[in-house]
């Protein structure tokens, strides 16, 4: 399968999209790992496919965490991790932490303890070297697992010592979320929603680039925290949905469909629309505009559904907040 048959056609229908919608992806049932920030550290009770809420694994320097379940390309699905970089909260002495190098480690384990994957990486500050841009946040984490239940063990530290830091000692961030790998493999049968990601900026095709990459791997700068200001002119939002082969055609013209709905904090419809589902054995790539000073300030959650016909067949979930400007 050639993925960049599928962003070619989503990216040439972003200027169609410049409507404001919001598309995002959540869990087919069941609630999400939720997170319990405390000072440095977090603790999440069970939840499905992903993170219900962004970890705040170092609130002192402004460093979040956000995961999601992702579509595999065989027996196995997996979670990313995106890790990015915020206002930092106050108090977080004067150092610029943009220009610091930090060490990331995230480790999953299976309910008997045993470790069942580990990447850990040592982000530089971003620089340039000429036509592209390395290091820096937001940058991401991939774990390849089989499905079943988890416990993600995350750290971040940054490689900075107190005194230049201005603080009394280095922070140090840990969290821990249980959460359930979905199967999300290219073989599963049926309909399979993958998370959200949230995009400050959407990141042209690059020239050479596998064709297997996936929205994961091409995006600009993700929005880890899942909040935007209100006088944010244009932000993204991509998912993927894949259908599995059908031996009888299941879908003839308007049978099946996605349904976004996205409500405020009173369960009230804000937005609604549909979109044509993918053919038949393909993983079609969404990417749509939206305007989150069209929205104003407040929480908000959103829904994916796929019918077919009255039939519904998948869905999804997630929440994000629109801050007043400034803040």
């Amino acid at each position: 399968m050639d993925f960049r048959d599928s962003w070619k056609r989503a990216a040439a229908a972003l200027p169609a999209l410049a409507a404001l919608v919001f598309l995002l992806v959540l869990p087919a049932a069941g609630a999400r790992g939720d997170v319990l920030a405390g000072a440095d550290s977090a603790v999440a009770t069970p939840g499905l496919e992903g993170f219900t809420s962004p970890v705040p694994i170092l609130p002192t320097v402004g460093l979040w965490v956000d995961g999601s379940a992702r579509i595999g390309y065989a027996k196995k699905s997996g979670v990313v991790l995106w890790w990015g970089l915020e206002p930092p909260a106050p108090g977080a002495g004067a150092v610029d932490w943009r220009r610091v190098t930090f060490r990331i480690r995230a480790e999953a384990f299976r309910p008997d303890g045993k470790r069942a994957a580990r990447q850990e990486d040592l982000i530089e500050p971003l620089h340039s070297d000429g036509a592209t841009e390395r290091g820096g946040f937001p940058t991401p984490i991939d774990l390849v697992l089989a499905p079943g239940r988890y416990r993600l063990h995350l750290e971040a530290y940054p490689l900075i010592s107190a005194q230049n830091a201005g603080l009394d000692s280095v922070p140090h961030g840990r969290a821990d979320v249980e959460m359930v790998v979905p199967e999300m493999s290219v073989g599963s049968q049926g309909w399979r929603v993958s998370d959200i990601l949230f995009l400050g900026t959407l990141r042209k095709w690059e020239p050479g680039a596998a064709p297997q990459r996936t929205w994961y791997d091409w995006v600009g700068h993700p929005n880890v925290s899942r909040v935007f200001a209100a006088d944010t002119a244009s932000a993204y939002a991509g998912f993927e949905v894949l259908r599995s082969s059908e031996v009888v055609p299941r879908c003839g013209p308007g049978r099946c469909r996605i349904v976004i709905t996205v409500r405020d904090a009173t369960g009230g419809v804000v937005q609604q629309e549909l979109r044509a589902v993918p053919e038949a054995g393909s993983l079609q790539a969404y990417v749509v505009r939206f305007r989150p000073g069209e929205l104003g300030p407040g929480e908000y959650a959103a829904e994916i559904e796929i019918f077919e016909g009255s039939e519904l067949q998948a869905t999804t979930r997630r929440g994000f907040r629109v801050i007043a400007a400034g803040r």
